[in-house]
């Protein structure tokens, strides 16, 4: 019989997932209520100087797999270089990948659309590829 959880925060708690390892550091995940960034609702927000990922607690279960994709995204495009500062604000030291009049956040949203839509066409695939 298929599981059923009340909420994402259900969902995540009953499997034992309360943080992501990055490598350099795990960011835990935390579900907070009335979740805003910049005096705005939201459903996810990454706070890389605490290493945390803050959701939404209202998240519905659908909702709550795609932001938190969108969240790791953020984390692994900051890892590899693309950390959402304008060119100016990198200066020199800015990554040669650098794509002008384009940041993190718009680079997040196109690659959570593409992997969350591979992986959910293509789930035995992603299963095979994730077995240890």
């Amino acid at each position: 019989m298929k599981q059923t959880y009340e909420s994402f925060e259900d969902l995540l708690n009953k499997n034992r997932i309360y943080s992501i390892n990055f490598g350099y550091a795990s960011f835990y995940i935390r579900f907070v209520d009335g979740l805003a960034e910049d005096g705005e609702a939201c459903w996810g927000v990454t706070e890389f100087d605490k290493y945390e990922i803050k959701l939404e607690r209202s998240i519905p279960i659908y909702l709550g797999r795609e932001v938190l994709m969108h969240e790791i995204t953020h984390v692994i495009l900051n890892l590899v270089g693309f950390g959402g500062y304008r060119r100016d604000k990198q200066g020199v030291e800015s990554p040669d990948g650098f794509i002008p009049e384009t940041t993190n956040e718009f680079l997040t949203e196109a690659i959570t659309m593409g992997m969350t839509q591979a992986i959910r066409l293509n789930k035995h695939l992603f299963r095979v590829l994730i077995n240890d």
